[in-house]
């Protein structure tokens, strides 16, 4: 996910996808190398069917006052998401 209000919180990503099958406690928010948060998250959802159908539901959807773009990713991006 890009374009997160840089005030996003794990919570928030996690109510932006209220209703899909999220993989519990999988959000990673992105931070910049000076610890400040990138505008940027990661999740995972349980099926290749639920990113489709996310992806056509919520692109471009709005937290807060910012819309979304959502791309879809590989489990080991999710897994490297943040790392250096």
């Amino acid at each position: 996910m890009r374009g997160l209000p840089f005030s996003a919180e794990e919570n928030d990503v996690v109510e932006f996808f209220d209703g899909f099958a999220l993989i519990a406690d999988s959000c990673k928010i992105g931070l910049q190398e000076d610890g400040r948060k990138a505008g940027t998250a990661s999740i995972m959802l349980e099926s290749e069917e639920e990113v489709k159908r996310a992806m056509a539901e919520r692109e471009g959807e709005k937290i807060g006052h910012r819309w979304v773009n959502l791309t879809p990713q590989r489990a080991a991006d999710h897994d490297n998401f943040g790392e250096e």
